[in-house]
């Protein structure tokens, strides 16, 4: 049977990780609770973590609330840990959010070399940190840079999630911006065909992720002047 902070970890996973704010909510403050009276460092600064993501707007507070997690990790010796990574990303979020996107990269460098360091280039974290490196890379302009990140994550999800999975389909989309954003409209023609694919067969016509590929699709259509396959989408 997993102990109370077990428990309230994996309440923060599924309440956070879903994207439910009021799970979320509920279960912030009792695992911060318990692990100041656990005296339970680590587990103090994933509980921080949690609440840097969750309030990732709430721009000066996550960016406070991360850099004490963080400092919390580093007074302990705990660098060289996935928690250490991942607070990293999710600090890099944060100057993401606010355009800051110098920060935003050194930030998601630093998340990527720990994960590298401990040998979990295939790990789950590892891929959405190069995406997000990629996202920051694409608004920069840096298109070679971001597709390179893009097709590493591509072949991390190939092996971790399958062709068949909505996180894979968006990475696919991100490429496809990409190619598009370079004019390489065959290209990004021919990925969002196969996302609406995906997506039409895991997550259904009625989601607005479909419709948002279709509407990536037309302007594709658009930009190469065929108006009547636009306007059907």
């Amino acid at each position: 049977m997993p102990c109370d902070c077990e428990f309230i970890s994996e309440g923060l996973r599924h309440g956070v990780g879903v994207n439910k704010p009021q799970d979320a909510l509920a279960w912030i403050a009792p695992a911060e609770t318990l692990a100041l009276r656990l005296r339970d460092t680590l587990r103090y600064a994933e509980v921080l973590g949690w609440k840097g993501a969750y309030h990732v707007r709430r721009r000066t507070y996550a960016e406070a609330v991360l850099q004490q997690a963080i400092r919390l990790v580093e007074t302990v010796g705990a660098q060289p840990s996935l928690l250490y990574a991942v607070l990293w990303r999710r600090w890099g979020a944060v100057a993401q959010e606010q355009d800051r996107y110098e920060e935003a990269v050194e930030r998601y460098r630093r998340g990527a070399r720990v994960l590298e360091g401990l040998g979990l280039t295939e790990h789950p974290d590892y891929a959405r940190t190069l995406n997000n490196l990629a996202i920051v890379y694409s608004a920069q302009g840096r298109y070679v840079e971001a597709e390179a990140l893009y097709l590493e994550v591509k072949a991390i999800q190939e092996k971790g999630l399958g062709t068949q999975h909505p996180d894979y389909a968006r990475t696919l989309g991100n490429l496809a911006i990409v190619y598009s954003a370079q004019g390489r409209y065959a290209e990004a023609e021919a990925l969002y065909l196969e996302v609406k694919a995906i997506r039409e067969k895991v997550q259904g016509t009625d989601h607005p992720d479909y419709a948002h590929t279709l509407n990536n699709l037309a302007i594709v259509y658009y930009e190469q002047g065929r108006y009547a396959e636009a306007e059907a989408l």
